[in-house]
């Protein structure tokens, strides 16, 4: 039935927060946030509460208006500390009878416990009865045909008004399985269309009532699947966050070494080189002011390109993730060695660095892994390895525009709209995560910029970030 869908539905965003706040350790600020962005997403929740094991509620999403419940123990309530028991005894979730809420109102809660830290802790679902079966059986439904609901221990969750309740007329039933309890409906027609079933077709309209009352929903059930289905996935992403950019950054970083070892070993031989020659011109004699600075120039490049590794590899909390200022040109000209350490021996790198562009909100490292995933992803775009690959800046009004650019292969609107998913790549096996422009667009949201892609087959892609200029005092 649809209320049966629309129910569970809403049971599983509850188990996965506890899910979620079993696997990694969340603040009450960051829980709270989360839990506001579900019930907005899919409704139907009067709150969603954080209890400790002695069953005190910790905190309250949305706080407003569920305050009153802050700070209070389930296990005061006459009905709902039996439920919480049974949680708290066999580690399992269970849902109460109906009751009466902390909140106000008339429904049922539920308890999802999970471990923190070696500690029993629960999520909380509560739902108002009345609003949720509303929701649930919208378009038309309620109109027609009133409801009344009961649990399995005979607790009335919603009644017939008392005189339908006593009316004579036709009746549908239907059975409920929620987590562990069991509701059983009933349906009875209003005035107006128990009047059109008497002057027609009675027992036609009868056999409608009973099918439509145990029809699933197909349409409504799927919508539900395709939210259930965004919700895993936000959670899986919640569960990754941590790794999301440290291991896009490892991916980035191997095809760094590969570039970078190249150049190194172009440095290290020229210091070799100038070595040797000195060792042979030596013999009593000042070294030669030429070998000297070839050692002094291959050595400078040498630190320059070591410390953009170590820039790139630094974990975030050893550098300032929001600095004052950064001046886009200048790092990105600091970063044209790596750069084109990333871009095939056969392709072309163009760097156009626009006048005034200004200063932005952003530190160097992310705006290092913004650009190297771009160029990465623009290499691998070219066929065979050959083409043209361009990263620009230029101002427009109060925005800094950072371009990249490539001539290959291009995507069709499918994979266009799916790019920044996490996990999500055309590439093959053992070939990218699928992390790199997920890691991109989270970088460029962070420093208060917006990006946006422009790509067909066989007509290249081309990416352009927006950053808001950062006044200086």
């Amino acid at each position: 039935m649809r209320l049966n869908d629309y129910v569970e539905a809403r049971l599983l965003v509850v188990d996965g927060f506890a899910r979620l706040s079993a696997q990694r350790p969340l603040g009450e600020d960051e829980q709270r946030a989360r839990a506001e962005v579900a019930q907005e997403l899919y409704g139907g929740f009067q709150g969603i509460n954080w209890l400790d094991d002695a069953g005190v509620i910790r905190f309250v999403a949305p706080l407003e208006p569920n305050r009153n419940a802050l700070g209070r123990s389930v296990r005061d309530h006459p009905i709902a500390h039996t439920a919480f028991e049974r949680a708290r005894a066999d580690g399992s979730p269970h849902m109460t009878e109906a009751l009466e809420l902390f909140q106000g109102g008339r429904g049922f809660a539920t308890y999802y416990p999970f471990e923190d830290a070696g500690e029993r802790r629960y999520v909380n679902g509560v739902f108002r009865i009345k609003p949720l079966v509303e929701t649930a059986l919208r378009g038309g439904f309620l109109d027609e045909y009133a409801v009344a609901l009961r649990d399995d221990r005979g607790g009335s969750l919603l009644e017939l008004d008392e005189e339908l309740a006593s009316a004579d007329r036709l009746t549908g039933d239907a059975e409920l399985t929620l987590l562990d309890r069991t509701w059983r409906l009933q349906a009875r027609p209003r005035d107006g269309l128990w009047a059109s079933m008497q002057s027609s077709r009675p027992g036609g309209v009868y056999v409608f009532v009973l099918v439509l009352l145990g029809i699933v929903a197909t349409y409504t059930h799927l919508t539900l699947r395709a939210r259930l289905e965004r919700l895993q996935a936000q959670r899986r992403q919640a569960e990754l966050e941590r790794r999301l950019e440290r291991t896009s950054k490892m991916e980035s970083l191997g095809r760094l070494a590969g570039g970078v070892a190249h150049d190194f070993n172009n440095v290290l031989t020229a210091i070799l080189q100038a070595v040797g020659l000195l060792e042979r011109q030596l013999e009593g004699q000042p070294a030669p002011l030429r070998c000297v600075n070839i050692i002094v120039d291959a050595s400078d490049r040498a630190v320059v390109l070591t410390r953009q590794l170590l820039e790139f590899a630094r974990p975030d909390d050893e550098s300032p993730r929001v600095p004052m200022a950064l001046d886009v040109n200048g790092e990105l000209d600091t970063m044209r060695s790596m750069l084109e350490c990333l871009v095939p021996s056969t392709a072309e790198l163009e760097l156009d660095f626009g006048e005034g562009v200004g200063p932005i909100r952003i530190a160097p490292s992310q705006l290092g892994r913004i650009v190297v995933n771009l160029v990465v992803n623009a290499a691998d775009a070219l066929p065979e390895r050959s083409g043209h690959i361009r990263v620009r800046t230029w101002r427009s009004a109060d925005e800094v525009v950072l371009e990249v650019a490539d001539d290959g292969s291009g995507m069709d609107a499918a994979t266009r709209e799916r790019i920044f998913e996490p996990f999500f790549t055309t590439k093959g096996r053992d070939e990218g995560t699928g992390l790199g422009l997920a890691t991109v667009r989270e970088l460029v949201g962070a420093a208060g910029g917006t990006i946006t892609v422009e790509s067909a087959p066989g007509e290249g892609t081309r990416f352009e970030l927006r950053f808001p200029v950062l006044v200086v005092d």
